[in-house]
């Protein structure tokens, strides 16, 4: 036997040792295809591999736009509204365990007692005797019929109104939480408002896409939140979001009924 063939069959040559693992591999890849062709690959289900990734919870309105009525040309009738203010207070309560801080703290707001709602984004409510203006803080609402700009009034911002009217139908308080600067230049207070049962009126007037998100500085302690339920509201195509919006921004004073309205002063 010559030197080139001893070197070639040496149990401990280079040669040997390299062609080993390839080998090996080879047989447990052997093993493994004939495994999957006997099994059908059900033995994988079976097979952990590593600590589940956390499920993240998304919660949605499970009304969609063609179940949750809105209307920028007509006024939703009184079944409607009821309709929405129902889905409202069904879905208000999952806002709780999102919203930053949680649930409200009652031991930090001041109740005060709710005189009318003015319009989407705004109520009037009664301070040591006396009505004061309250603007709700970081939303923004289309107007209603009561504003005094014949010009500006719209059928959306007056669905928005009476939708906000029959949520709060039934407080005659509400609970205010306020912010950094508790009023603004027009010496109106600002305050994320609650109801009795805990439900933020910014919050779900955001997340019910009836009112447009907007940052007022520096009472900005929930915008980013605010912000996501916008677009979530957009996402769902409700309220004032909906796919119609663009051809349908029609202004009240475009519309004959509106030397119907009576405006009142607030």
């Amino acid at each position: 036997m010559n030197k080139c063939e001893n070197f070639v069959r040496r149990p401990d040559s280079r040669l040997n040792l390299a062609k080993r693992p390839f080998s090996v591999l080879g047989s447990l890849f052997l093993a493994f295809v004939i495994l999957v062709s006997v099994t059908g690959c059900s033995f994988l289900a079976e097979i952990e591999l590593g600590p589940a990734v956390s499920e993240v919870v998304v919660t949605k309105v499970p009304e969609t736009a063609e179940t949750l009525p809105f209307s920028h040309l007509e006024l939703l009738d009184e079944t409607q509204i009821q309709d929405y203010v129902a889905t409202i207070r069904r879905n208000a309560a999952q806002l709780n365990d999102l919203r930053p801080g949680g649930a409200l703290d009652l031991a930090q707001v001041q109740a005060v007692a709710l005189e009318r709602v003015v319009d989407g984004d705004t109520l009037i409510v009664q301070i040591d005797g006396e009505s004061v203006r309250l603007r709700l803080i970081g939303v923004d609402a289309p107007e209603s019929f009561s504003h005094h700009d014949e010009n500006k009034r719209t059928v959306a911002g007056e669905n928005v109104s009476r939708i906000l009217t029959a949520l709060l139908e039934s407080e005659a308080t509400v609970l205010l939480d306020f912010d950094v600067e508790k009023y603004d230049q027009y010496d109106r207070m600002l305050a994320y408002v609650y109801t009795d049962e805990g439900i933020m009126l910014n919050e779900v007037l955001a997340r019910f896409g009836l009112v447009e998100v907007k940052r007022y500085h520096p009472n900005v302690r929930f915008h980013d939140y605010l912000k996501e339920l916008e677009a979530d509201a957009q996402a769902d195509n409700i309220g004032i979001w909906r796919s119609d919006s663009e051809m349908s921004k029609s202004r009240k004073g475009d519309n004959p009924m509106n030397k119907k309205t009576i405006y009142l002063a607030g």
